[in-house]
Order: structure tokens, then C-alpha cells, then sequence
């Protein structure tokens, strides 16, 4: 088992016919499919232990927010191995996480 966790933001607007809260849940959801011990008590940041390798968890998310609209930033707490969904603005995170890679 790996620790991850996974900080997000979710564009406000419906797209593709998926509102904010459809992809909430989706994304909630896909966390709940592959693991089974989570903590969620802050509004958009959640850690998860799982078997999943990191490229499995980003296909899983990937597969249920937008890549043109949200940010998903996941990290394992195990090794320095990072990813990130969408639209970055702020590079500066490459730099505060130099092995962070786009997903």
C-alpha cells in the first residue's frame, strides 16, 4: 500500500454536461474505487492509501474532471514522484516540486 494525496480545484462551470458537483462526486468516487482508507476533512484535499500506481490514479482522475478546467495535483508520500491535471497558470510549482510532471 502507497500513501497519495490529492489537492484539486474545480472549475465552476458545467462542461462537457458535467456540473461541479457531477464531477465532485465522479472524482470522490474514483478515490472510493480504489481505496478504502481516506481522509477528507478539508474541502479539497484528500490522502489515500491504495495499491494503484500513480499513473493508474491519474487515468482514474483524468477520466472524471476536465483537463481543460481543473487542477489535480497528486503526490505519494513515499517517494518524490508527483503529477499534475490541467490548466497550471502559476509555474512556480514547478519549482517549489521539481520532480512534479504533467499528466
Amino acid at each position: 500500500m502507497t500513501t497519495y494525496w490529492l489537492s484539486f480545484t474545480l472549475d465552476s462551470r458545467t462542461i462537457s454536461g458535467k456540473s461541479y458537483d457531477d464531477r465532485w462526486a465522479a472524482l470522490n468516487t474514483a478515490i472510493n474505487n480504489i481505496s478504502t482508507n481516506w481522509w477528507r476533512e478539508t474541502t479539497a484535499f484528500i490522502v489515500f492509501e491504495t495499491d494503484a500506481n500513480l499513473s493508474q490514479i491519474v487515468s482514474d482522475i483524468k477520466a472524471v474532471v476536465s483537463s481543460s478546467y481543473d487542477i489535480v495535483l497528486i503526490r505519494s508520500l513515499d517517494t518524490k514522484s508527483a503529477r499534475i491535471i490541467g490548466p497550471v497558470k502559476d509555474q512556480d510549482i514547478f519549482k517549489l516540486m521539481p520532480y512534479l510532471e504533467r499528466a
